[in-house]
């Protein structure tokens, strides 16, 4: 799930998950091969590092673009943990580094994110709630907005095997035009933006993870924007 969880990992855990994603909009398709690896560095503290070793952007009547994505990295710190009428809470802060070299996939220009987390059990479901605030760097040529995001998602252990899980994201607008659009790929060469910096976006997605032994899962999802994106994901996931 896109919406990050107050669970943390244990000192000496990891976990290692790897997919496929495909996008297509009326701004065209895209593919990536996102990654995330997460350790637990003390009691409390959490590190998470997010490539994406491959994108591959198709706007329709321009150029594609493909390449390496930007690097996100994350610190996650449990400050109090869950009681019975309690959720756990704990608070966050994430860079994203500019390591995509082409201006349609990244913005070459640093990100900040600092936000809180909650999470509660209900029986054999589990909830998360996310509210956080976006410092977005502005690429030479354009100016930008420092959005809020809130996200709140639910897991439902079903089965030792499976659990389906759901969420609803929504980030403002990073844009200072207005907000009335998605930048398209085929306008950043002229116009010194990326389709990173976009308009206010509302998320719904739905998915199933699957436990085919002790320390693997794979898991697939669809999420539905209201830019009209359609999004398929499919991976794995090995934990330690």
């Amino acid at each position: 799930m896109e919406t990050e969880t107050a669970r943390l990992l244990e000192p000496g855990h990891f976990e290692l998950g790897g997919a496929f994603e495909f996008q297509t909009s009326p701004n065209g398709e895209e593919y990536a091969l996102p990654m995330a690896v997460e350790f637990g560095v003390f009691h409390h503290l959490e590190a998470l590092i997010e490539p994406v070793p491959f994108t591959s952007i198709h706007p329709p009547g321009s150029k594609s673009a493909t390449g390496l994505g930007d690097l996100e990295t994350t610190l996650t710190y449990l400050i109090v943990e869950e009681k019975k009428y309690l959720p756990a809470m704990a608070i966050a802060g994430e860079i994203k580094f500019p390591t995509a070299g082409n201006r349609q996939i990244g913005s070459g220009e640093y990100d900040y994110r600092v936000y809180a987390v909650a999470s509660k059990r209900f029986s054999n479901v589990d909830v998360h709630f996310n509210l956080g605030y976006n410092i977005i760097g502005a690429p030479e040529g354009a100016s930008t907005k420092n959005p809020i995001d809130v996200e709140l998602g639910a897991e439902w252990f079903v089965h030792p095997k499976f659990d389906l899980f759901a969420e609803v994201n929504y980030v403002g607008s990073s844009s200072s035009n207005g907000g009335e659009g998605t930048v398209l790929a085929a306008d950043t060469a002229d116009a010194g933006v990326t389709p990173e910096i976009a308009a206010e976006e509302l998320v719904g997605s739905v998915g199933v993870r699957a436990h085919l032994a002790r320390h693997f899962d794979t898991f697939g999802s669809f999420s539905y924007d209201n830019n009209d994106a359609k999004l398929f994901r499919t991976g794995v996931t090995i934990k330690y």
